[in-house]
């Protein structure tokens, strides 16, 4: 019962992360078919592609780079977590990824932000949602 907690737990912060990404920037991924693909990437477990759609979507870093620092620190130690998982069953793969991961960011980087809009950062944030679950054990 604890492990599909956990998993539950795991499955709703990586889905509030695809929604956050998915209202900062309505216009770019509102119209593509990125939340659906990640939806079904955390529906099949599947940890690799669910951060090659991430990293791979230039709209979707974007937007994670616009998010609040505190928003941001939770968002990269997520995708951490997730990389963390692709490392049980494939450390080479974990690699390969994370080595994916930190060339879109340093690119990302050093590109202008736009600043996300007030009604981007409302009540949704992965603040309280991770509040919600490290007070609800």
């Amino acid at each position: 019962m604890a492990s599909s907690t956990l998993v539950n737990v795991a499955e709703h912060a990586e889905l509030r992360l695809v929604h956050a990404l998915t209202e900062i920037s309505p216009e770019d991924l509102g119209k593509t078919s990125f939340k659906a693909d990640c939806q079904q990437c955390i529906g099949n477990a599947d940890a690799p592609n669910l951060i090659r759609t991430i990293v791979g979507n230039s709209a979707a870093m974007k937007a994670l780079f616009s998010l609040k620092l505190d928003e941001a620190v939770s968002a990269f130690s997520l995708l951490a977590a997730i990389l963390s998982r692709v490392r049980v069953d494939n450390p080479s793969l974990e690699e390969t990824l994370a080595e994916e991961l930190a060339e879109v960011v340093v690119v990302t980087s050093q590109q202008p932000q736009k600043q996300p809009s007030a009604s981007s950062t409302s009540s949704t944030t992965l603040d309280q949602e991770e509040s919600k679950k490290t007070t609800h054990h």
